[in-house]
């Protein structure tokens, strides 16, 4: 389970243009143009996320596939998942932390920006625990 800088590309690129549909979809929204617009373009957001979303599994599976690190057995699927059970109690942890910053200060904090954020802490979260796992193994093999 190596980072592929490439489905990061990827997910810029569906990113990018899943913001601009929306965009789009919010000015379309208060413009006077036909009311099927800005549904249309919600509903071509809503195929733009997941199909990228679906594209790049398949090309990460392919790849796993074709590199032999999606057995049960590897190392990669090894690290991985240790990296995951590690992460999933800081998840906890963070969770509550956020429910908190709602409980203490309810109008001072936008929902939308912590949830954001989470998101964000968490996969960098997973990956650095990855990178230690791999990096400590590497080293104890030599």
């Amino acid at each position: 389970m190596k980072v592929r800088f490439r489905y990061i590309a990827y997910i810029a690129v569906f990113v990018v243009i899943a913001g601009t549909v929306g965009a789009f979809a919010g000015v379309a929204r208060d413009a006077d143009v036909a009311p099927w617009v800005p549904i249309a373009l919600m509903v071509l957001q809503f195929l733009v996320v997941v199909g990228g979303g679906l594209g790049i599994n398949v090309l990460r599976r392919r790849t796993e596939r074709r590199e032999l690190t999606s057995a049960p057995d590897s190392f990669e699927r090894q690290a991985a998942t240790q990296a995951q059970a590690k992460a999933f109690l800081d998840l906890l942890i963070l969770t509550l932390v956020a429910g908190g910053l709602f409980v203490v200060f309810p109008t001072q904090t936008n929902p939308a920006w912590v949830l954001i954020g989470l998101v964000v802490v968490l996969v960098g979260d997973f990956w650095v625990r990855y990178a230690v796992i791999t990096t400590s193994a590497a080293k104890a093999a030599e």
